[in-house]
């Protein structure tokens, strides 16, 4: 018996733009870009309370209920696609009717909203009049009437309204009838009694007639005012001063009553109005940005040159009203004197948006004061901040030391040079920091507060105040929120440090290392499901993009769903140009399965092809690790040795070496051999011309090589320094003198020391963590809990940095022991034998395997 549900809603049809064309040139392609369009719209939908409630064709029927919710929602999918060029949609609205019966929809909603969809510009949307009528007083939304349509299939002609999306330009009005909204300007406009002495011109544009003078009153509300600077135009010929737009942001951030778009936030807004290459900030791609960051108040500003006076001129546009609200030129000989010039324009904007005098004096310094009296030292500074911002260290590094090479008591370069240096564990960035902190009182009180918090990193409970303070007053400084994320995260509370990289992403949904770091949290607190749902919308911006390919890939193996990867690893094989290499794909996807065999065939198939040797050299060397096969090892990481120095590779080298010592004591019983190896290390990092320091080895290559010295008792070898280089310190500080516990035989002090930590760590730290509390808990026989430890990750298939492949089948082995000890026979036997599948190839001589072989007959004998 059929069923009829019957219902008010607000409906949503999309449609993507070119399908037809693309289904019929390129089949494959198009149905990867239905699958790219689920991946994408239905976390989007979901988060606006939507119901995705059919597909037709390349068509979606999505049902709201409320026309907001609708509108919204639509807006946030526009701005999603704006970043990816090939899935770009026509979106209709209505508000009515929606019947569904025997798994099918019908009504005038649908109908009316299938008819609005071609309206629309593609990447715009359509509404009718019923949904307009809704949102109408929602300042946040912008609309403009476009026409009547008789629209077929329905009795009266509906009008039809566009929504802007950052993809529209604003439509200019249709007659007396268009509606076109703006939020309400909080900006009021200039106070009659301060006008008089700062304006050189004050005009207004009108539709019609000549530029007139206007002053109205003001009245400052109490609300920060929202602000943003446009880049000076420069027309001087003089490239060092392209930078003074900076200089400008940074004066004005001193004030109380405005709230000022900074440079960071700037760049993040630039990249989600897809124009994130562009030189310069004009007063076109300014407007752009106020829109979409709902800034009423847009700063213009430009500086010529005649002789040896140089002359500003500062306009002050109101983005609603498309006027300028204020405009007035300075001048002064000579360059030294620009940076006044930068004061007085800056005071006068803060008057002009209602700041009162007292106030302004009281609270402005004088931007040579808190940079560089050095316009040369700033313009290189300002190129390797945008540098930085693009997170393109090699200029940024270029640039900074440029800037510190025009004056060498630049707190802000310092501390800019400091700061690259640190994403990549640089020791040398400490000293820069202390740099930094000497010439502090010449660095504005933001930057300030950064300064102060990043020397004092390693005590969360000092630096996280400090960056929340910066908050209070910039709640849309992205960095802040990624270093509270990121001092949580390598103060091994990953599960606090989410919400946080969550925040970056809402500034800046394409902030690579939040998107990174939280796909790592993600998988560290065992949230499978988000971390696929991330590595899939990460894709959907940068569909072309291997890393994110690849991040999709760790993303399904590591929730163990290998059906959903072989599925994507066959369509990247029957692609006709894959971003990713197939065969290693497929290699990873049966390795971490447990199909070593097939691994190992795509691995050598491989090998064939100098641009794959590498890859499949490492992928062989990893599945000796997982099968305990010393002799590939050792063949597969001479091979990379080898490979290292002919490419004259050091730190290469060293990496593969710290790893190497690691995998002989740790696995292999190897102690000699490891010494040796460590004593090569010795010499390679205290070889001045080599230049290679700890900290130039990749993170865990650093752990390993610390475990190493710890399982062979050179502890004069591990030293804070060391471990302070670590980005895990909290937790590797406790383990190695657990490590020293347990090797003393004080396991109970070992135990006393890891439990103290959170367990909510990177899930690679993890495997060390519970793998050592197994042993811990196996040597004072309590075997229940050596179980649990064993247990804990004995089927995990998650870890960015690789290390399941040194504990994954001993995992099994331990398992078994402790199932023995409490007479779980069956469970013990099946532990064991899958052990010794996994260590087919191990030599006999390894002490898990002997132990394996007895303790498989003593099984037997039980039983």
């Amino acid at each position: 018996m059929s069923t009829e549900e019957r219902k008010l809603a607000a409906i949503v049809f999309t449609d993507i733009c070119g399908f037809t064309e693309l289904m019929g040139r390129d089949e494959t392609k198009a149905m990867a870009l239905l699958e790219q369009q689920r991946a994408l719209l239905k976390p989007i939908i979901n988060n606006f309370n939507g119901e995705w409630l059919k597909e037709i064709g390349d068509g979606v029927l999505i049902s709201f209920p409320s026309a907001v919710k609708a509108v919204t929602c639509s807006l946030e999918i526009q701005r999603i696609l704006a970043h990816n060029s090939e899935l770009t949609l026509r979106i209709g609205i209505h508000i009515g009717d929606v019947i569904k019966k025997d798994g099918d929809v019908f009504g005038d909603g649908v109908n009316i909203a299938s008819r609005l969809e071609p309206l629309a510009e593609p990447g715009g949307i359509c509404v009718s009049e019923r949904v307009h009528e809704d949102i109408k007083n929602k300042p946040e939304i912008s609309t403009a009437f476009q026409e009547e349509q008789l629209l077929k299939g329905i009795d009266k002609p509906i009008k039809v309204y566009s929504i802007f999306t950052q993809m529209d330009s604003p439509q200019q009005p249709v007659a007396e009838t268009t509606v076109l909204k703006h939020e309400k300007s909080r900006i009021p406009i200039l106070a009659a009694g301060l006008v008089i002495g700062l304006l050189i011109t004050v005009f207004a544009l009108r539709n019609t007639g000549e530029p007139e003078i206007t002053v109205e009153r003001v009245f400052y509300t109490g609300e920060r005012i929202p602000v943003a600077i446009a880049d000076f135009e420069n027309n001087t010929g003089d490239a060092t001063l392209d930078g003074l737009s900076g200089l400008l942001i940074t004066s004005l951030e001193q004030s109380n009553y405005l709230t000022v778009l900074t440079q960071s936030r700037m760049y993040d807004l630039l990249k989600q109005i897809g124009k994130a290459e562009v030189e310069s900030v004009d007063e076109q791609i300014g407007r752009e940005i106020c829109h979409q960051a709902n800034i009423n108040s847009l700063v213009l500003t430009s500086i010529r040159q005649f002789g040896e006076l140089y002359s500003v001129d500062l306009k002050i546009l109101d983005i609603e009203k498309d006027e300028y609200l204020f405009s007035t030129n300075v001048q002064a000989e000579g360059k030294k004197n620009i940076p006044g010039l930068i004061d007085e324009i800056s005071k006068q904007t803060r008057i002009s948006l209602a700041e009162k005098t007292e106030e302004i004096e009281k609270s402005q310094r004088d931007i040579a004061s808190m940079t560089t009296k050095n316009l040369d030292a700033y313009n290189y500074y300002d190129l390797g901040r945008k540098a930085a911002l693009a997170f393109n260290w090699p200029d940024a590094t270029k640039h900074y030391k440029s800037a510190l090479q025009e004056d060498s008591t630049f707190a802000l370069a310092y501390y800019g040079l400091a700061y690259r240096y640190k994403w990549v564990y640089d020791s040398r960035s400490d000293d820069l920091m202390k740099k930094a902190l000497k010439f502090i009182e010449s660095a504005p009180e933001k930057e300030q507060l950064f300064i102060r918090a990043e020397t004092v990193t390693d005590d969360q409970n000092v630096a996280i105040p400090m960056y929340e303070k910066i908050l209070e007053k910039y709640p849309n400084e992205k960095l802040a929120y990624w270093e509270i994320g990121d001092i949580y995260y390598h103060d091994d509370m990953a599960d606090q440090s989410i919400p946080y990289f969550e925040k970056c992403l809402e500034l800046d949904p394409t902030f690579e290392y939040a998107i990174q770091h939280l796909h790592m949290a993600f998988g560290d607190t065992y949230r499978n499901n988000d971390m696929i749902e991330l590595a899939n919308r990460a894709l959907a911006m940068f569909p072309g993009v291997g890393k994110y390919k690849k991040r999709q890939f760790d993303a399904y193996s590591s929730a163990g769903r290998f059906k959903e990867y072989f599925r994507l690893a066959k369509k990247l094989e029957e692609s006709e140009e894959p971003i990713l290499d197939p065969d290693e794909i497929f290699g990873k996807g049966f390795m971490y399965s447990g199909d070593y065999k097939r691994a190992q065939e795509r691995f050598l198939k491989m090998l064939s092809n100098s641009e794959t040797e590498n890859s499949a050299l490492f992928g062989l060397k990893t599945l000796s690790l997982y099968r305990g096969d010393y002799t590939n090892y050792i063949h597969y990481s001479d091979r990379i040795l080898q490979k290292r120095i002919e490419k004259n590779s050091n730190i290469g080298y060293a990496n593969e070496l710290a790893e190497r010592a690691f995998v002989l004591v740790f696995i292999f019983d190897k102690k000699d051999d490891s010494r040796l190896i460590l004593d090569e290390m010795g010499s390679i990092l205290s070889d001045e011309e080599k230049n290679i320091q700890f900290d130039n080895l990749n993170l865990f290559r650093r752990i390993q090589l610390l475990d190493a010295y710890a399982y062979l008792g050179m502890w004069n070898e591990i030293d804070d320094e060391k471990l302070n280089l670590i980005g895990f310190s909290q937790m590797n500080q406790k383990r190695y003198s657990a490590i020293k516990h347990q090797m003393n035989g004080d396991y109970k002090s070992s135990i006393n020391l890891l439990t103290k930590t959170t367990p909510s760590m990177s899930l690679d730290l993890q495997y060390f963590y519970y793998f050592h509390l197994g042993m811990d808990y196996r040597k004072l026989g309590d075997h229940k809990k050596s179980l649990a430890m064993f247990n804990k990750l004995k089927n995990s298939y998650g870890g960015i940095f690789g290390m399941r492949k040194i504990f994954h089948s001993t995992l099994f082995l331990y398992a078994g022991l402790a199932n023995l000890e409490l007479k779980n026979y069956r469970q013990a036997k099946s532990n064991i034998e899958t052990f010794l599948k996994k260590w087919e190839p191990a030599p006999e001589w390894l002490k898990e395997k002997k132990i394996a072989r007895e303790t498989l007959a003593k099984i037997k004998d039980v039983s």
